[in-house]
């Protein structure tokens, strides 16, 4: 009788980083300078996995900027390097703060100082919400969407954004 062989599971580097920043707690709780608004409706708090995936998604955001800032093309390897991974733990971070709602809460969802998520419906400016702000009847088709409000620091609204301020606008 043959034993099979086990394969052991190797996760990419860009999840163990982030796991190990988890479970170190390894990041600053100024990542999120916002305070939360007045009216604004608290729906929770982010867990470590959550709070990682943020500032490492934030980090390399910033890395990309930098380096368009030092002369590094838009288009080249070093900088679509750094916002492919933040674009993979953007998606990964929507799903685990999904997930921990159980995929009830709202479309929108803004994260404020002390890693606060908050129902962010009313100060979203993506259409989808400025739709429903104006009464029009979406159909259930964007119903499933969700809408999260990820900056550099502060608002991320209009044209101060980091496709805007990487574009020179």
């Amino acid at each position: 009788m043959s034993e099979e062989k086990k394969e052991a599971v190797v996760l990419p580097e860009f999840i163990q980083v982030l796991v190990q920043m988890a479970e170190g707690n390894n990041f600053a709780e100024g990542s999120l300078d916002e305070p939360i608004a007045d009216g604004e409706r608290i729906i929770g708090e982010m867990n470590l996995w959550q709070k990682a995936c943020y500032v490492r998604m934030n980090s390399l955001r910033k890395q990309a900027s930098e380096a368009v800032e030092m002369g590094a093309e838009m288009e080249s390897e070093e900088v679509q390097a750094f916002l492919r991974e933040a674009e993979a733990i953007k998606g990964i971070f929507g799903i685990s703060v999904r997930e921990g709602m159980e995929n009830k809460g709202p479309a929108v969802i803004g994260m404020r100082q002390g890693w606060i998520l908050v129902d962010g419906a009313d100060t979203c400016d993506c259409p989808v919400c400025q739709a429903r702000r104006a009464g029009i009847d979406l159909s259930g088709d964007v119903e499933g969407m969700m809408v999260v409000e990820i900056g550099m620091g502060g608002r991320s609204r209009g044209p101060e954004g980091l496709l805007a301020r990487l574009l020179g606008r």
